[in-house]
């Protein structure tokens, strides 16, 4: 460990020596020019290094930082880009073995780096420059050429295509290479993604066209995946006509063939054929997101999410149920103080000898395809009565694209629609199956008669009142915290349910704000809640917000308890009718309370890992004694030496940092919700046309929610995900951490000082 600390400092100062050559101007003169050339051959030389290795393989965050300078180094300076190029084509020429190996002697991590350095090109400095000389020096060319070379040279056959070879020997071929093919699809998509000159050698050298069949196939996920990714690298680019052209033509081909097999099947049961519009029948897409609905040249729908069976909407079928395959699950945590009830509840808390235990949450995620609730239940009947039957949730996961799926979300239908009684029934009907399945997991939401005694009484003394903690707008509600906290840590959802990207997910935690908004109004006004229990859920929620990012805290177990609320409390503002709901003083509070919450949860982190050690110990300390005049033997239970303290700390505070990153990064995507949607989260009596530049969740516009989804996908990938420091999120906010109200201890673990 120690001497690892050692190693660390040296690469920092090497790059602390480099770095400054990456920014300097274009109008140095030539001799520093040769200079730069010069760093960057000692920066790659110095990776083979055997200290410089050993502490790179175990780093990952100085490997990623490397792995970024070296473009950065090339930038504004052919030379030393080509200089930088002819290293990568070098290690490519000593064969494909080499250039994906893993392992960690000085000179297989010298070449992961330089791996790493072409796969995560993109956008970044240097990234074009680079992704030129490439080119240039003939490595997009060799990397094409050598993926062609791996797999058949007959396009695979289909269901859908008429010609071709078997896809069992594609198939075949990418399990048998999956490591080699992966690695040249991911170098191939660094290249493509940085230079439209990459881009039009694959698509010349009939890579793209490999990729395209590669990413239709049955094939290991890691390969279809890479393959989609380097298909849309190319498509990105305006000379990429070809590679859509590919994409679309597979396309029309699938839904002609799944056409003419719908077809076959009605008429085998005496059933009409579907409808038509002139000549051709109407068109049907492979199980589409919401916003792909909306994107669609059919009229009828225009602005609604569509159901993936029958391609229609609630302009076609108003009376029936819409929503979204979605995967949940009981969250590993429960509540905990992270619904601030404790903080309202007051004295009623502590009157209690053995206070209730908090409810259980759930987490989603989902792909965002949507169905009718019928179109679901005629589907799984008829998959029972196949031959070799499916289960519910089986075949649901075929019509969702593969991505498992275990509930419906609904989604909200427009309040304008003609026959909104209809539609609203049909919904609540939808949103009593989702709570439901819940259920089924262990995410009971509190009985109706709980709730109605809650709402009859304003004090938190009285024990019915707890039925808030477990209403459905706070499942709900914790159901989207959780979405965006699990989105800020950038945690990969899509390998939970498998798929699923992150804009699907914000499209998903958009619709579950949309259904816990619609608890919080009462029936009359179109919502699902009684006025009583509606009014008491929004001056519950008032008061909690009030209770985390208002008031000041006295004691160290008040402040611990509004740190704990403050993610829960912030997003609960978006329901607050107040003028106030999100003043600049609440964002800083809510910070600095985020900030005061990451350190207590490091804290406790290291706490529980030393009671772990503890028992450990006093397990190895316990074994049974050896026979009189027996070898000793080591004990397997033996513990491990524990750490010294000043590591402990050291670790303690790294993760403090990582912890206040994220719940910040959590903060700044509720600030852009703030801003993004027409707030207060609560649909009216009547539709009322949203600010512009904001978008309304309960006015039907669900193609204007799929672009708010996008906007915050792109302002995470853009702002959020690279940070690396809270002080970089507190800036993306347009906040100073000296602005913050934060006591010493939370200061200096999070920013040094």
């Amino acid at each position: 460990m120690l001497e690892s600390m050692r190693i660390v400092p040296r690469i920092l100062s090497l790059l602390e020596t480099l770095a400054p050559a990456a920014a300097a101007e274009d109008s140095q003169s030539e001799a520093e020019e040769d200079s730069e050339a010069g760093h960057l051959e000692t920066l790659v030389e110095g990776l083979k290094d055997e200290s410089v290795a050993s502490a790179l393989a175990r780093t990952p965050a100085l490997r990623k930082a490397v792995c970024r300078l070296l473009p950065a180094l090339a930038y504004g300076r052919k030379d030393a880009a080509d200089a930088l190029a002819s290293t990568v084509v070098q290690l490519f020429d000593s064969g494909e073995d080499r250039w994906c190996t893993e392992q960690n002697d000085p000179d297989s991590v010298a070449a992961a780096c330089l791996r790493e350095v072409v796969e995560g090109l993109g956008s970044g400095v240097g990234a074009r420059a680079l992704g030129d000389a490439l080119e240039r020096a003939g490595f997009a060319k060799k990397c094409s050429l050598a993926l062609v070379k791996r797999l058949p040279s007959v396009s695979p056959k289909f269901a859908w295509s008429s010609s071709g070879s078997e896809s069992t020997e594609w198939t075949d071929c990418a399990t048998k290479d999956e490591r080699i093919i992966v690695a040249l699809l991911k170098a191939l998509k660094g290249c493509c993604a940085s230079s439209e000159r990459c881009a039009k050698t694959a698509i010349k050298d009939k890579a793209v066209e490999s990729a395209h069949s590669l990413e239709l196939l049955l094939a290991p996920s890691s390969v279809c995946l890479a393959a989609e990714e380097l298909v849309d690298a190319c498509v990105a680019w305006p000379s990429g006509s070809k590679a859509r052209s590919m994409r679309e033509a597979s396309r029309s081909a699938r839904l002609d063939h799944a056409s003419k097999k719908r077809d076959r099947i009605l008429k085998r049961y005496g059933l009409e054929a579907p409808p038509t519009q002139g000549d051709k029948p109407r068109k049907r897409a492979r199980a589409p997101s919401v916003t792909e609905n909306v994107l669609d040249n059919e009229p009828d729908d225009a602005g609604s999410a569509r159901c993936v069976v029958c391609r229609e909407g609630f302009a076609s079928r108003p009376r029936d149920a819409l929503g979204a395959y979605i995967f949940s699950k009981l969250a590993a945590a429960d509540v905990g103080g992270a619904d601030g009830f404790q903080l309202v509840e007051g004295a009623a808390a502590a009157a209690q000898a053995r206070p209730r235990p908090p409810p259980a949450v759930c987490s989603s995620v989902g792909a965002m395809h949507c169905i009718h609730a019928n179109c679901h239940r005629d589907a799984t009947r008829a998959e029972r009565s196949l031959r070799s039957p499916r289960a519910e949730w089986d075949g649901a996961a075929l019509r969702n694209s593969r991505v498992l799926c275990n509930s419906i979300l609904p989604v909200r239908p427009p309040q304008a629609t003609d026959d909104w009684a209809s539609a609203r029934a049909a919904y609540h009907a939808a949103v009593e199956r989702h709570f439901g399945r819940v259920a089924q997991l262990g995410v009971a939401a509190a009985p109706a008669s709980q709730l109605a005694a809650a709402a009859s009484t304003s004090s938190y003394a009285s024990p019915s009142s707890r039925a808030l903690r477990s209403s459905r707008f706070q499942l709900a509600a914790h159901d989207a915290r959780l979405l965006l906290l699990r989105l800020a840590h950038n945690e990969p959802l899509h390998q939970e349910s498998g798929g699923g990207s992150r804009r699907s997910n914000l499209e998903l935690c958009l619709y579950l704000l949309q259904m816990a908004g619609h608890q919080l109004q009462d029936r009359d006004a179109g919502g699902a809640a009684d006025a009583a229990l509606a009014q008491r859920e929004r001056r519950h929620l008032d008061a909690v917000v009030a209770a985390s990012l208002d008031r000041a805290q006295g004691s160290a177990d008040q402040r611990k308890r509004a740190a704990e609320a403050a993610p829960h409390a912030a997003l609960l503002s978006l329901f607050s009718a107040s003028n106030d709901r999100w003043s600049v003083q609440r964002k800083r509070r809510a910070c600095a309370r985020a900030l005061k919450r990451s350190v207590d949860r490091a804290k406790s982190r290291a706490a529980a890992s030393a009671a772990a050690r503890s028992r450990r110990g006093r397990a190895g300390s316990q074994g049974q004694p050896s026979p009189p005049n027996s070898p000793q033997r080591p004990s397997s239970n033996a513990a491990a030496p524990a750490p010294a303290p000043a590591d402990v700390e050291a670790a303690t505070a790294a993760r403090a940092v990582t912890y206040a990153r994220a719940t910040l990064a959590y903060v700044a995507l509720v600030d852009k919700l703030q801003s993004a949607l027409a707030t207060p989260l609560v649909p009216a009596a009547t539709v009322i046309a949203p600010v512009e530049g904001r978008t309304s969740l309960f006015g039907g516009d669900d193609a204007g929610i799929g672009r708010c989804a996008a906007e915050l996908a792109s302002f995470y990938d853009a702002q959020l995900r690279d940070a690396e420091a809270p002080q970089d999120v507190l800036r993306v906010m347009d906040l100073d951490a000296d602005a913050l109200d934060l006591d010493a201890e939370t200061r200096s673990m999070v920013f040094g000082s």
